[in-house]
């Protein structure tokens, strides 16, 4: 693996490239794997392949991320009639 980026590097690369990997993706280019190596043999990219993808869903597949990695750890959607059923039910000690 080459050098690491700085946190929104490889945001500015793909970006600062879009216009020459639409231009491959619609010469028929349409394989994410392929594209990438083409973009780290041809134009330097060192962003890794896993952003690269998520960039490429977004932009040039036009199909949204899954909001997995985004929403890691984070609480569920709260059933508020649960909620206040428990709550109203439960005895609090003064």
């Amino acid at each position: 693996m080459g050098e690491k980026l700085k946190k929104g590097d490889g945001t500015i690369e793909f970006y600062a490239n879009l216009k020459w990997l639409r231009e491959q993706y619609e010469s028929g280019l349409v394989v994410a794997k392929r594209l990438y190596e083409k973009a780290v043999e041809e134009r330097g990219f060192k962003m890794g392949y896993w952003q690269f993808t998520k960039y490429f869903n977004e932009e040039l597949n036009q199909r949204e991320v899954k909001q997995a990695e985004q929403t890691k750890g984070l609480p569920k959607k709260i059933d508020w009639e649960q909620a206040n059923y428990f709550r109203s039910n439960i005895e609090v000690s003064k």
